[in-house]
């Protein structure tokens, strides 16, 4: 008999199918479970019925994980595998997080994530070398790189911040020295990869006009009538 105790796991990878499918593969010896925040509103994983939530995405500052999902999963905990940025612990741990793998972790990095954590421990693993590795950003900062990444100027960002261009400079300045990467086109290439630069969902609705319709005999006939 296997000493491996059976958890219900949800995986949160809605924007990498074949990543949450391989998941699923791996974590066959466990109740494996795909959460579709978009399509459920999270009710797979949201049941009360998850152990553990494995979520999957480029950087925690874009985690997919629904609000209405993290608010039910609270006390649930949550293991973050990054597509592409090697985080900090201490950003790991101010996200709330239960555990951490960088890009490229192995099978048996990731089932020692999971058992881990499963047992109210925490972990942090950063992964491989080819992962770009990333500072705690404040919030200010992130959104200065995100505006960056989607190719506005210094003067634009600041209008749309409400401060002034010295303050931007300042602002890149930071993320430059924190993020070790001393040109504009590099910050660009790491928001890219953090999934920064993905447009936003707009809230307008567009409403299509229907063709009118083509007269017919007896729409004429009175037409010629009432003049």
């Amino acid at each position: 008999m296997s000493d491996v105790k059976t958890l219900r796991i949800a995986i949160c990878a809605e924007t990498q199918p074949l990543v949450a499918y391989a998941l699923s593969v791996l974590l066959s010896n466990h109740q494996v479970k795909q959460c579709r925040p978009s399509v459920t509103g999270c009710a797979e994983c949201c049941n009360g019925e998850t152990d553990l939530v494995l979520q999957y995405a480029p950087s925690t500052y874009c985690l997919p994980l629904h609000e209405k999902c993290r608010n039910k999963l609270e006390g649930v905990p949550v293991v973050f595998m990054s597509l592409a940025w090697i985080e900090t612990e201490e950003s790991i741990r101010q996200a709330g997080l239960s555990g951490y793998l960088g890009p490229g972790c192995s099978p048996q990095q990731i089932a020692e994530a999971i058992n881990t954590v499963s047992n109210g421990g925490f972990i942090y693993h950063p992964g491989n070398d080819w992962g770009i590795k990333v500072g705690f950003l404040t919030e200010r900062q992130v959104q200065v790189l995100k505006m960056v990444g989607k190719g506005l100027t210094d003067q634009e960002i600041a209008r749309q911040l409400g401060v002034l261009p010295t303050t931007v400079r300042h602002h890149l300045d930071t993320l430059h020295r924190k993020l070790k990467l001393p040109r504009r086109g590099e910050l660009i290439a790491l928001a890219t990869l953090g999934g920064l630069t993905k447009p936003e969902a707009s809230s307008k609705t567009s409403v299509q006009k229907r063709p009118p319709k083509a007269p017919t005999a007896e729409n004429l006939e009175s037409m010629a009538l009432a003049k």
